[in-house]
């Protein structure tokens, strides 16, 4: 078969599977999501939305779950992403391997992963992509990096581990180790022809060990998190020898609030990276707070940041702090069933990711841009 066919069949399995699924056997289930946006700019092209507007912006999965028993599942799950202009686009195959790992449980209380497996990472870890579950089409920049230092998925093993020896209170923690790739995009010169082009490339962090640990609370829906990794980048652009930041290693660290409680939610993450060798760090915060106006109607504000702190002034002519992005943005959502749901929302930004400017220069200010996008999402 070929790709355009495969892709052609990956696309109408949602709208196929659903009237087949009585045909599954019991041990196997198979979910699955689609959103599809519109979504056009003011200013400048950012996360590959032109002023001109663009209907190829979508997220899409299939996930198979074979359970053999209440101790043994085997998970796979196929996405199709499209991110309209984005430079990172020209790095992304039709259809990729999201997940796909063994998990054994040992009782209620504890699970080991094998595979390609969720990175444990922050409030929205499992779920970055499920359009219905998201107050916003995709998650917050500041703290999920669009994919980046904080992956998707990491190629490792992990040990999840509930603690509940009072009844009022759960602690629970994932470990994990092993290793991610992100890709990296850069405008530049060409020095041969002085003209511009845009350069991408693959970094990855390698050797990598963290643990996700959450505290629910005796309120319910409560719940405190706390994240950190530590691994060594190398590669891309940025992380080549001779690149501007280097081979080196980093440890990131990030503090999660998820208050969801009925008809409102607040949900704060906030966290700090380390790149040690450059002696660089940098901070993050993303915070949304919604409420629901109807039964099935809601609203959703949305803030964050990505700075810089103490980075070396040889780097992009930058000053000693720089805040690289910058967002304020409103979301109406509006839930047509349990799992079909539209949003319309606006984002207003400031940051240094504007797709369509040549050069970045830290010492300059930042370009400032709105973005809006419309989108259906759906899931079974």
């Amino acid at each position: 078969m070929n790709s355009s066919n495969l892709k052609r069949l990956f696309l109408w399995l949602p709208f196929l599977l659903p009237s087949t699924m009585c045909f599954a056997q019991s041990s196997l289930s198979i979910h699955g999501y689609l959103t599809q946006a519109y979504a056009f700019s003011r200013h400048h092209q950012i996360f590959g939305i032109p002023e001109n507007g663009t209907s190829d912006y979508r997220n899409m999965a299939l996930q198979f779950r074979y359970d053999q028993n209440n101790k043994n599942i085997v998970v796979i799950q196929l996405s199709h992403k499209r991110v309209g202009l984005s430079p990172v686009m020209s790095m992304e195959e039709e259809i990729e391997l999201d997940w796909a790992f063994y998990q054994r449980k040992f009782g209620e209380s504890a699970a080991i992963k094998i595979g390609k497996i969720q990175l444990p990472w922050g409030i929205y870890s499992e779920i970055r992509d499920v359009g219905i579950l998201l107050p916003f089409y995709q998650v917050p920049y500041g703290t999920y990096q669009d994919g980046n230092y904080v992956s998707e998925a990491v190629d490792g093993i992990s040990f999840w581990y509930s603690f509940n020896r009072f009844s009022s209170w759960e602690y629970t923690i994932e470990a994990y180790a092993g290793q991610w790739t992100w890709v990296e995009w850069i405008n530049t010169l060409n020095p041969m022809t002085n003209e511009g082009f845009t350069l991408t490339e693959t970094a990855k962090i390698e050797n990598a060990f963290g643990a996700q640990n959450w505290l629910y609370t005796p309120m319910d829906g409560l719940r405190l998190g706390f994240g950190v990794y530590h691994g060594n980048a190398s590669g891309g652009i940025h992380f080549t020898k001779n690149g501007v930041l280097g081979e080196t290693s980093l440890t990131v660290f990030n503090f999660s609030l998820d208050a969801t409680f009925p008809g409102s939610f607040v949900r704060v993450e906030t966290g700090k990276y380390f790149l040690h060798l450059r002696k660089i760090s940098s901070s993050n915060l993303s915070a949304q707070i919604g409420k629901n106006l109807f039964s099935n109607f809601s609203v959703c504000g949305q803030y964050g940041f990505f700075k810089f702190l103490k980075i070396p002034s040889y780097i992009y002519n930058s000053p000693d702090e720089v805040t690289y992005f910058n967002e304020s943005a409103v979301s109406l959502k509006y839930s047509m069933t349990n799992n079909t749901v539209l949003k319309l929302e606006s984002h207003w930004t400031k940051s240094f990711l504007a797709e369509d400017k040549l050069l970045v220069d830290l010492s300059e200010a930042p370009s400032k841009s709105q973005y809006v996008i419309f989108s259906f999402s759906t899931s079974f």
